[in-house]
């Protein structure tokens, strides 16, 4: 448990640590000279051995165990960060009607996400799809935070790591989707991720991942493993809705209607 606890000191704590002192130090007469330390050694972290040589250090503490990781940094901290992104004309509403939107169109009445986190695409597909809804996700206080988030209503909300493999039946959903999630998948863990999703659906599998890499991303090509299991990729662009910094990707794939003969 002390392993863990300083692994994610050391992936989280600087980012927390920060944002902390800015907020602290802000409009004080210590924020002008703070801010000029700060960019005097930007040349440092910059420096692009250094950032190598920490983003391989920082990818090595993460990929020892991503779940501990989330159990950590999921709940609501992890809620609170995003808060900008929520509320009434937030990004988050645009993005759940894109979704929604694309799941619409497939016809598909039974959907699953997997690595759903507190809830947040799944409270706007509720709004504009009559449809059943799941949620999975190998977080605890992810899991406990939807619930509270997605109050009063209910839906069923798994624990799960879809690297181990689901509990839900052969093709149980018509659409199983990601969000922000299979990219927090380390290599060659994401394989058996994607191979379980084809497994439990039966039409379409739709990823919205980031195809970047650091400490925590990882681009997969998920276009090569699809096709390796018989599925054609029918749409794939880049995410209208991105926010600054993000190359997320917006993937749809089609599964063969032919599996079990």
């Amino acid at each position: 448990m002390r392993l863990e606890a300083l692994r994610y000191l050391l992936l989280a704590g600087p980012k927390r640590w920060r944002a902390e002192v800015t907020g602290a130090l802000r409009g004080t007469p210590l924020w002008t000279p703070l801010r000029t330390v700060y960019h005097r050694c930007r040349p440092l972290w910059r420096n692009p051995v250094v950032r190598a040589r920490v983003l391989a250090m920082r990818r090595r503490l993460y990929c020892a165990d991503p779940r501990s990781y989330w159990q950590q940094e999921g709940g609501r901290q992890y809620t609170q960060d995003e808060e900008f992104l929520l509320g009434p004309g937030s990004l988050t509403e645009q993005q759940g009607r894109f979704l929604a939107t694309a799941i619409a169109a497939l016809g598909a009445t039974t959907i699953l996400e997997v690595g759903c986190g507190y809830g947040r695409m799944l409270k706007e597909l509720r709004r504009h799809l009559d449809a059943r809804l799941v949620g999975c996700d190998f977080s605890e206080p992810q899991l406990k935070t939807a619930r509270e988030y997605l109050a009063p209503v209910t839906m069923p909300l798994i624990l799960a790591d879809a690297t181990q493999g689901l509990p839900f039946a052969d093709s149980a959903f018509e659409v199983v989707y990601t969000q922000g999630s299979l990219m927090h998948v380390p290599p060659p863990l994401d394989r058996s991720y994607r191979s379980e999703l084809a497994r439990i659906a039966s039409r379409y599998i739709i990823h919205t991942e980031d195809v970047q890499d650091s400490d925590s991303m990882f681009a997969h090509d998920n276009e090569r493993h699809y096709k390796e299991l018989g599925h054609r990729l029918v749409e794939a662009r880049p995410y209208p809705l991105n926010l600054a910094g993000q190359t997320m990707k917006f993937e749809i794939f089609e599964l063969r209607n032919d599996r079990g003969r």
